[in-house]
């Protein structure tokens, strides 16, 4: 139970001879709340899947855009609904978008409900609006909306990692994310990033990749670049490495 958890996860990794962190950002929450020596806290990155390297046919592409009625252009957010992910936030600067712009794309929202998901005021009425909700949807799918997308827009407050970014940058999405805790080192310089707090800062950084192709076109190019190193090979090469160092700590 979650009790049991929180009592548990700061013994463990106390007496670990080594953690693995899976960012940066996770890596300082180690050390600071769990209490763990810095010294035994390692970062290894996650792989990513080889095929988020695998580029869509312009037919493939055109036939899940009708498989969910959705037109050529459209602004693409992945995530479980949940309050952590920010989906208020990201439907606020989309309306306050809208009011700008009467041609704005629909928002195109994919992921299965999480904790406190109902209470986010996205239902069902919405699906009848320029917020289109997809839920789960198969991975081949995902693949396709996130090469078809004009932007990836995901203002999370917090991400220990965050994969569906580096999913995006894989495969060309033009990112808008925030400027908080992991997501910065993940996408350096190949995203726009934002305070998730500020509704009107993420509406300008989305009303920009939206209305300039110059920045579209830069951070699709760079995006799949930024995230090559992100290998399985690599993080399990570390990962070993990370096992010498723990073994070789053993005093027996």
């Amino acid at each position: 139970n979650g009790t049991y958890l929180r009592l548990a996860v700061p013994l463990m990794a106390r007496r670990a001879r080594m953690v693995i962190a899976d960012s940066q950002s996770t890596r300082q929450a180690v050390i600071e709340h769990l209490g763990v020596p810095a010294s035994r806290v390692a970062v290894v990155y996650p792989g990513l899947s080889r095929a988020f390297s695998q580029s869509s046919s312009e037919e493939q592409l055109a036939r899940v855009r009708a498989r969910y009625r959705l037109p050529d252009s459209f602004v693409l957010s992945v995530g479980t609904l949940e309050p952590r992910k920010n989906l208020r936030g990201a439907v606020a600067a989309y309306r306050l978008l809208g009011q700008r712009q009467s041609d704005l794309p629909p928002l195109v929202l994919v992921g299965g409900a999480g904790w406190h998901g109902p209470q986010l005021g996205l239902g069902a009425d919405e699906a009848l609006d320029s917020i289109r909700r997809l839920g789960h949807v198969p991975d081949d799918d995902l693949l396709a909306l996130y090469c078809s997308c004009s932007a990836f827009l995901y203002p999370s407050f917090y991400e220990g990692f965050g994969f569906p970014v580096l999913e995006a940058l894989a495969l060309g999405a033009p990112v808008v994310t925030s400027n908080r805790s992991s997501l910065p080192e993940i996408t350096g310089e190949t995203a726009m990033l934002i305070d998730p707090d500020s509704v009107e800062e993420i509406a300008q950084a989305l009303e920009r990749v939206l209305c300039d192709a110059g920045l579209a076109a830069r951070l699709r190019r760079e995006g799949p670049l930024r995230v090559s190193s992100f290998t399985y090979e690599r993080c399990a090469r570390e990962t070993l490495a990370v096992y010498a160092q723990a073994r070789a700590s053993d005093p027996r």
